[in-house]
């Protein structure tokens, strides 16, 4: 997922591949946007507390999907109502650091759902274990 997304920034910063939408669009692209960012937070401060390594993983995948949209949104907004108040090379930087810091996000939120689902794997072999060794005395 990570691959695909660092590929679409770098058409957005190396090629200038942006979106050109009407103003009420790009609106509705925000309210979008910011609606799901916010239902995207929730969901991962809710469902923490059920400790459960699938809703973990599923909340972890919206907000991942709420921070493209972010940046889909950001280079939309720069498109349709840049009207040259910012130049290009600007403009690249922008977003170049921001799809940069999505990425980096992205990363490490995979990276420390790894090592809790792994957390979890080792203490169920432990428990496992230690219940195997009880039911053969």
């Amino acid at each position: 997922m990570n691959l695909a997304f660092a590929l679409m920034v770098f058409f957005m910063v190396y090629w200038n591949r942006t979106f050109h939408h009407h103003e009420i669009t790009t609106i509705a692209m925000a309210a979008y946007t910011f609606g799901s960012l916010t239902m995207a937070i929730i969901g991962a401060v809710k469902y923490r507390r059920y400790n459960s390594p699938v809703y973990s993983a599923s909340k972890g995948i919206s907000l991942a999907a709420a921070c493209v949209s972010m940046l889909t949104l950001e280079s939309t907004m720069l498109t349709t109502f840049g009207d040259g108040t910012m130049d290009l090379f600007a403009q690249r930087i922008l977003l170049g650091v921001s799809g940069g810091v999505i990425s980096v996000f992205i990363i490490l939120m995979a990276g420390y759902m790894i090592v809790q689902g792994t957390k979890r794997i080792k203490l169920l072999q432990k428990d496992e274990d230690s219940s195997d060794g009880k039911e053969r005395e």
